[in-house]
């Protein structure tokens, strides 16, 4: 596959149900679970088994609330919050599965590095010790020459521990 047309691929938690298959210019308000990497096509059956398994548990962010205020981005100029009370077993899981079997874009100097926050947007923002309320869990997917990611796909966390279909 041509490096412009090669998928990139991105983990996040969102507050509102994603569903597979959606299609969006700019991810909605999310929590970043795993920055953009790259996966190859025939090992992918591994990535989906693992992450079945790590969202397979409605409750894994149940606990989360808004931390301090915090900056991101190349400039420090993107307004964000961390998130507190998340559990990094998650993270640890798919990260150690990229690093062996995908990739990490080499310019991505916080790949190694698990830091729950979500990004400020016009009209949402999370307070000091907000509760966050996590529905969906998506993978979303890009390739370099379009800029519409879609979902690839989703896991709907319903509260007391009940998967929806």
């Amino acid at each position: 596959m041509s490096e412009s047309r090669e998928k990139s691929f991105l983990v996040v938690a969102t507050p509102d149900p994603i569903e597979l298959g959606q299609e969006f210019r700019k991810i909605p308000f999310h929590m970043t679970v795993i920055g953009w990497f790259s996966f190859p096509d025939h090992r992918r059956t591994f990535l989906d088994h693992a992450m079945s398994n790590i969202f397979h548990d409605p409750t894994l962010f149940e606990r989360a609330k808004g931390g301090k205020k915090v900056m991101f981005g190349p400039e420090n100029d993107i307004p964000a919050r961390k998130i507190l009370n998340i559990d990094d077993a998650p993270w640890i899981a798919l990260h150690a599965l990229i690093k062996t079997m995908g990739k990490f874009p080499p310019e991505d100097k916080f790949s190694d590095v698990f830091s729950p926050h979500i990004t400020d947007t016009d009209n949402r923002k999370v307070g000091w010790h907000e509760k966050v309320a996590f529905s969906s869990v998506a993978l979303f997917a890009k390739t370099a020459v379009d800029p519409i990611k879609y979902v690839e796909d989703a896991y709907q966390l319903k509260p007391k521990g009940k998967l929806s279909d």
